[in-house]
């Protein structure tokens, strides 16, 4: 026990020793701080503190040395310590005494190493920051124990120096160039960024050039044990100005640099980047080399690859000189030259696996070349490629593009597979029966060609290359574009003189280059030179060869090979009628011929209409002639053609188109009606049918307006007429073509004239179009006409107004700027030269004759669209006219009647659409608008003359052709047109007139351009019924639906006294139930209309015009009436309620509307007060409600 605890004591006190000296260790170690400038073992510059006193001890080996704040420490003795800090702008000269740094030296400031004198020893890594500055002018060896970074500067004068480094995995490094002379390494050292070494590099240790790291390497020699320098992309330069051998180690990059021979290794080695040589340094591999990179080779450089195989993964580069020895290059990327390339005897092999290229500005002459890439290899440099030796064609294609690859008058080509695309150049000797073939081919297979030279008297060069596609003037030749090869060969001769024997070319092609179709047993070749074709000899053929033979000395050029063309043919298309019937059978015959032959017993002949076929011939007969006979053709004209089917003997050919017109045919004699069916092949024209009228015939239209004839083209062959009674019609539904003087007649008499409709009219030929006109009794008895012309260029005079030879006519225009009538007729009997010569179509004129009258137009008709200023007269708006502006004359230029209901809002542009219609019969003026008014249907005569008012400035007009119409067609009229109207009529004295008034939504109670038509005055004779909007007198007055319980003045103008009757149509037009009244106010009646709508009354002279009142009364109320003033009435059945608040008594009457009184009551104020009236016929009826202060009226109306 006592033993145990002795042992412990010795234990206890073992331990506090060892703690004592530890403690005492680090109780030991110092800081100095340099707090003056001065020597290093002067106490004067030292303090225990940063910027403390001095008087501290001189550094030892434990000591942390702080030289700081802009001093300057000399060593002037020995001296040692454990880390080294100089600080920015301080400096430590380092002089001829030995100097100890046991731990790690950091330079901010700057170390002078002055003296070569004493040892220096950095045990620890030695940092020179950014600003900091090492400088060895004395040349003085150095010790490093650790690591050595440059980011300042660190300069060494001299090159005897040694610095040694005997530390392990210590490094080189920094961010700026560490240049040391001469280097002894006998640890292990990485470089990390730049070292340069100019003198020595050697040691038992090792040296790794880090990843991306440079090694710059001057000495003659590297003599260190360990040179590791294949780390990723590290490089190492060899650049001393002079001899250098290269270290025999792996390299990651290589360059070459400075001048002198650079001897690599005579080991093989691998470069697995690039092998760079710059400067004028010649360097020549003395072992195999595996380049895993690309190799460059400066300008002023030289490269010699030895009798050793080299393999490069890059590129190879070579803008000095490259001497390809008897070794081989296996190359798998680009190679571009644009300096010297010495062939030797050396191999280049492409063996890359993507497209490989040559490139460069100067030409390349291999001894011997290997393409072994299925990707290919192209030419892609300036000049021409030669081979002097061996071509060997391994795989893939060699492109040549726009160069060419020259095989010497010694190479030879050995292939495997792979061929060359483009100019392929080989030498022919001298001698008998000289064959070469040529590997050519094209990107899509191989074709070669072999030439055999029959004799050959002076050496020379020819060049092959195959193209794909048709030659481009093959179709100047006699082979057939379609049945060829797609493929041709091109043979250019440079040199060679041939005996007239000429030469052989055998050309191999594809399956695949054949044409569908063509026969490669009857293949022929083409020569092609000089823009000239010949066809050389053909020899032996397979299904992929042809063997040519040129007997001509020295003839080369481009070859094609194919079918010869078929012998060109004709065809000639004839019909056994060329104007048919439908249904009739027709024989379609095509001749064939050819060079003036014709083509007998071979082939057959499809007849087409379009890209339709009507049929096909059998084989041709011995006239050459194939036919088919059809029926089946419709109306109107067919253009067919015939289409020769090519044979092996001759080719196709097409005729031109022929015009075969199918459509009814006249055979009904020199005169007939077209509506009798036997006078036509195919029966009565339909709207479907094609008409032709022959030559010599005259053919009628008997058909009324209601049906009209019709058909579909129309044609008017000269000398045929066809006429359209009076009062009948004919419809053409395509194109009208009259080639006749006067072909169509029109007719007029007193029952009507004649009417055509045309989509269009065409021809050579005229028309003549009458009309018949009523004479007027008396000068001035109202009996004229409103004129127009339906064809251009017709005179007036002397068929329609001859002052000269007669007086009694009249023809006049209307100037809308004087609001006057203009006569072509002077006074003296004479024309008004004022006046034109030729009626304007479009244009209306006012005509009287003293006689019944056929006048006739002779001219081209109108047809289509017309407007002004295009097939119309100008219209004209006055605004100093007042009222009286606007008015113009115009007139239905067509041969046919126009609906103004067809006549679009867009037609008219300021302009009313009220059209004005002067009718002789009733010396009235006839307006529509709207829908509704005195113009029957709003049906404007053919030839009719019609009135428009001009609202504005530049007025404008069009008429289409879809406004036109036969006049007696059934119309369908929109049914809101005829809603809500009240036509008032009056007769008397042999004539008649009327008035519309029009309740509807949007119209107005002011004169309404779209709704509304004025009254103008017509004939002395003829009564002139108005109604009133304000001062103007209405043909239509159209009236908001508000008014249709209120009151219309009417008006009556005659001057003939009499009786007369006013008569009321459309009463039931009205949606409301309306009732309404016409009081005349002459005599004070007051009748219901709806129950008598026939007002007969007697006229005076001196009546007062306003004579009427219509009155309306909408009575579809509400059954309580609101009470409005002091009453108010409600209808129910057989009684009616007043209801009273005047607040008085009053007296309450019903009258009936002639005042009447016939029912009394009285009110005691407000009050409901009911009326027994079923008694009371149906009417309207006045209710009133009179007092001492109050009289008021209301009207109602009683149904049943």
């Amino acid at each position: 026990m006592i033993a145990n605890h002795r042992r412990i004591r010795l234990f206890v006190v073992a331990l506090f020793m060892i703690s004592l000296f530890v403690s005492g260790q680090y109780a030991w170690a110092a800081n100095r701080y340099a707090v003056a400038n001065g020597n290093w073992n002067s106490t004067s510059i030292w303090s225990a503190t940063s910027g403390g006193p001095s008087g501290a001890s001189v550094p030892g080996n434990s000591d942390n040395v702080f030289i700081e704040g802009s001093r300057t420490v000399t060593l002037n003795a020995n001296g040692s310590c454990l880390n080294l800090s100089v600080a920015t702008s301080s400096v430590f000269n380092i002089g001829g005494f030995n100097l100890t740094v046991l731990g790690s030296t950091t330079i901010s400031g700057t170390i002078n190493i002055t003296s070569a004198s004493g040892n220096k020893t950095f045990t620890g890594d030695v940092l020179v920051n950014a600003g900091g500055i090492w400088t060895n002018a004395a040349n003085e060896s150095i010790t490093f124990g650790g690591s050595l970074l440059n980011n300042g500067t660190f300069t060494i004068s001299g090159t005897t120096g040694t610095y040694t480094f005997t530390g392990s995995a210590k490094t080189f490094g920094g961010s700026n160039e560490l240049i040391i002379p001469r280097i002894t390494i006998n640890g292990s050292m990485t470089n990390t960024g730049t070292l340069t070494v100019s003198t020595a590099l050697q040691g038992t240790g090792s040296l790794t050039n880090g990843a991306s790291a440079v090694i710059n390497i001057s000495s003659t020699t590297v003599a260190i044990s360990s040179l590791i320098a294949n780390t990723t992309a590290n490089t190492v330069v060899y650049n001393r100005a002079g001899s250098q051998t290269i270290k025999a180690v792996k390299y990651s990059n290589l360059t070459l640099s400075g001048s002198g021979t650079k001897n690599l290794p005579t080991a093989t080695t691998s470069i697995s980047g690039n092998l760079v040589l710059s400067g004028t340094v010649s360097s020549t591999a003395a072992a195999g080399i595996t380049f895993g990179g690309s190799i460059t080779i400066g300008s002023g450089t030289t490269f010699s690859s030895g009798n050793y195989t080299h393999t490069v993964a890059g590129n190879l580069s070579n803008s000095g000189t490259f001497n390809n020895n008897a070794g081989t290059i296996n190359l798998a990327g680009n190679l571009t030259n644009s300096g010297t390339f010495n062939r030797n005897t050396g191999r280049v092999v492409f063996n890359g696996s993507t497209a490989q290229s040559i490139l460069g500005t100067n030409a390349i002459t291999f001894y011997n070349l290997t393409l072994n890439n299925s990707n290919g290899l192209s030419l892609n440099n300036s000049t021409n490629t030669s081979v002097a030796a061996t071509l060997t064609l391994t795989s893939g294609i060699l492109t040549t593009n726009a160069n060419t690859l020259i095989l010497s008058s010694t190479g030879s080509v050995a292939r495997t597979s792979g061929y060359v695309a483009g100019n392929l150049q080989k030498n022919f000797a001298t001698g008998n029966s000289v064959t070469r073939t040529f590997e050519t081919g094209t990107a899509n297979g191989y074709s070669p060609v072999t030439i055999v030279i029959t004799r050959v008297t002076t050496a020379g060069n020819l060049i092959v290359k195959a193209t794909a596609g048709d030659h481009p003037a093959i179709a100047t030749s006699t082979l057939n574009p379609a049945r060829s090869l797609n493929r041709y060969w091109t043979l250019t001769n440079s040199g060679i003189v041939t005996t007239a024997a000429g030469y052989s070319a055998t050309f191999t092609f594809l399956p695949a280059d054949v044409d569908a179709g063509a026969n490669t047993a009857a293949f022929s070749a083409g020569r092609y030179a000089t823009s000239v074709w010949t066809l050389p000899t053909v020899g032996t053929r397979t299904a992929t060869t042809l063997q040519a033979t040129v007997p001509l000395a020295s003839a080369f050029g481009d070859f094609a090979i194919g079918n010869t063309k078929p012998t060109a043919t004709s065809t000639v298309l004839t019909s056994s009628a060329g104007t048919a019937c439908p249904g009739s059978p027709i024989i379609l015959t095509a001749t064939v011929s050819s060079g003036g032959a014709v083509v007998a017993s071979e082939g057959t002949v499809t007849f087409k209409e379009g890209a339709t076929t009507l049929g096909t011939s059998a084989v041709l007969n011995a006239s050459g002639q194939g036919s088919i006979v059809i029926s089946s053709l419709t109306s109107g004209t067919h253009s067919i053609t015939a289409e020769f089917n090519a044979t092996a003997n001759f080719a196709g050919s097409t005729s031109t188109a022929f015009s075969q017109v199918i459509s009814s045919q006249w055979i009904g004699g020199t005169t007939g009606n077209w509506e009798t069916a036997t006078n036509w092949c195919g029966g009565v024209p339909t709207a479907s049918t094609d008409v032709v009228i022959p030559t010599g015939t005259t053919v009628h239209i008997t058909s009324a307006p209601a049906s009209p004839a019709v058909c579909h083209n129309l044609l008017i062959n000269s000398g045929a007429v066809l006429t359209i009674d009076a009062a009948k019609a004919l419809s053409v539904t395509g194109q009208l073509t009259n080639n006749a003087t006067q072909g169509i007649v029109i007719k007029s008499d007193a029952t009507g004239t004649g009417s055509l409709l045309d989509n269009g009219i065409s021809g050579s030929g005229t028309a003549r179009v009458e009309r018949y006109l009523t004479k007027y009794n008396v000068v001035n008895d109202g009996m004229y006409h409103f004129l127009s012309s339906p064809v251009s260029g017709q005179a007036i005079s002397p068929s329609f107004s001859n002052p000269p030879g007669n007086f009694t006519d009249d023809f006049y225009k209307l100037d809308e700027a004087s609001y006057t009538w203009i006569s072509f007729r002077n006074p003296g009997n004479v024309i008004n030269p004022a006046f034109e010569t030729t009626m304007a179509p479009g244009r209306g004129y006012l005509v009287a004759y003293n006689a019944d009258v056929t006048k006739s137009f002779t001219g081209t008709l109108n047809t289509g669209n017309l407007s002004t200023g295009a097939g119309l007269p100008a219209i004209t708006y006055t605004s100093s006219l007042g009222s009286s502006a606007g008015w113009n004359l115009l007139g239905n230029p067509y041969p046919s009647a126009i609906d103004w209901d067809n006549v679009a809002t867009n037609q008219f542009t300021n302009l009313g659409y009220a059209v004005y219609v002067y009718d002789n019969a009733t010396q009235q003026y006839k307006s529509y608008v709207g829908g509704i008014g005195s113009l029957t249907g709003g049906i404007i005569p053919a030839m009719q003359g019609f009135m428009l008012k001009a609202t504005g400035a530049s007025p404008s007009f069009r008429l289409e052709n879809q406004d036109r119409v036969h006049s007696a067609q059934s119309y369908y009229k929109n049914t809101q047109a005829t809603e809500n109207v009240l036509t008032l009529s009056v007769n008397g004295n042999n004539y008649s007139d009327q008035t519309s008034i029009r309740f509807m939504d949007g119209a107005t109670t002011d004169f309404n351009e779209q709704w509304d038509a004025y009254k103008l005055q017509g004939g002395p004779a003829a009564p002139n019924l108005y109604s009133k909007a304000g001062d103007l007198r209405m043909a239509v007055n159209s009236l908001p639906m508000s008014e249709l319980s209120g009151s219309v003045p009417v008006g009556l103008v005659t001057s003939v006294p009499g009786n007369y009757t006013l008569s009321a149509e459309g009463l039931s037009s009205f949606t409301h139930a309306t009732g309404i009244t016409l009081e005349d106010k002459k005599t004070g009646v007051l009748q219901e209309l709806n129950l008598n709508p026939a007002y007969t009354f007697t006229v005076s002279e001196n009546d007062e015009p306003d004579r009427f009142v219509l009155h309306f009364l909408d009575v579809t109320a509400q059954p309580e009436a609101k009470i409005k003033n002091n009453f108010a009435v409600t209808r129910q059945s057989g009684s009616i309620t007043i209801i009273t608040q005047t607040g008085t008594q009053a007296d309450i009457t019903l009258s009936n509307v002639t005042g009447q009184p016939l029912m009394h009551s009285r009110t005691n104020g407000n009050s409901h007060t009911t009326m027994d009236v079923s008694s009371l016929p149906e009417g309207i009826y006045i209710v009133s409600l009179s007092n001492h202060t109050t009289r008021e009226s209301k009207k109602i109306v009683l149904t049943r």
